[in-house]
């Protein structure tokens, strides 16, 4: 995995536009970039995502700004997750 030390403009607009989180890019043995944003502890309660990873720069700022969902479920509070079995009667 290879880390550059010295990163590109777009990187860099990034991080300045995404300050909630450590934004780096590496790359494998191959040269495949990857992407990564993990959230700062002193954002870590703001129901942001805390780990966001991307192919590129731009991937992953569109991931950071919300233009696409995520994917992830969404919960509905009205609605359990699991049915809920009553309680048996008491002996």
């Amino acid at each position: 995995m290879y880390y550059n030390v010295f990163p590109s403009e777009a990187l860099r607009r990034a991080r300045t536009a995404h300050g909630a989180y450590e934004i780096s890019e590496t790359r494998d043995d191959h040269g495949r970039a990857e992407v990564i944003a993990v959230l700062r502890m002193d954002h870590r309660d703001t129901g942001r995502p805390a780990l966001v990873c991307a192919g590129s720069v731009a991937d992953l700022v569109t991931e950071l700004t919300g233009t696409r969902p995520t994917g992830l479920p969404q919960r509905d509070r009205k609605h359990a997750y699991f049915e809920i079995p009553p309680n048996p009667p008491a002996r």
